[in-house]
């Protein structure tokens, strides 16, 4: 099977986006925890050292560093996000540059992938996930390309996506 398309920004924004909240989302919800434990810390320790127990003092400093790891998280993350953006901004302006198709192709032996910047044949061997993430399709490869895929069903049609889906099925790594 061969599908060829032109680039769709604003999809490639969305799919770039599932792929970091699939990759970042755990850490989120594991920071906002940290937040809510210096909130509880906090509370509890001003608590105690109202009642003029030292102990409070302890639980205040705990709350503190909660906080911290909280505000040291948040500045991590938003470095990256921030830096994923620029790239994406720049990638797309250099697909808008070149207007060239985008190739997908199907063998039974490999995955072809081709736009402007490079072709890539990569044999099925390598595939460690195919996912199904919002009506995008993820497929990602061994180390040895740390590669990720994405290919929406609005991209190639309903009826494609599906026969994409059944040959993938045959190829899937097994668990």
């Amino acid at each position: 099977m061969r599908f060829e398309f032109g680039f769709n920004g604003p999809l490639w924004q969305q799919h770039n986006d599932l792929l970091f909240n699939r990759v970042y989302g755990q850490h989120i919800t594991q920071n906002k925890k940290s937040l809510w434990f210096g909130v509880l810390f906090v509370l509890a320790g001003a608590f105690l050292m109202y009642n003029d127990q030292w102990l409070g003092a302890v639980v205040l400093t705990t709350g503190i560093f909660y906080f911290y790891t909280f505000w040291r998280y948040r500045k991590h993350y938003a470095a990256i996000k921030e830096s994923l953006d620029t790239s994406i901004v720049k990638i797309s302006e250099r697909f808008a540059a070149n207007p060239n198709s985008i190739v997908w192709e199907f063998l039974p032996e490999l995955f072809i992938y081709k736009d402007f910047r490079f072709t890539i044949s990569i044999a099925w061997s390598e595939l460690t996930t195919v996912e199904v993430i919002e009506d995008t399709l993820l497929m990602e490869f061994k180390e040895i390309t740390a590669t990720v895929f994405f290919l929406a069903e609005e991209e190639v049609g309903s009826e494609n996506f599906a026969a994409i889906l059944s040959f993938l099925e045959k190829r899937k790594p097994s668990a």
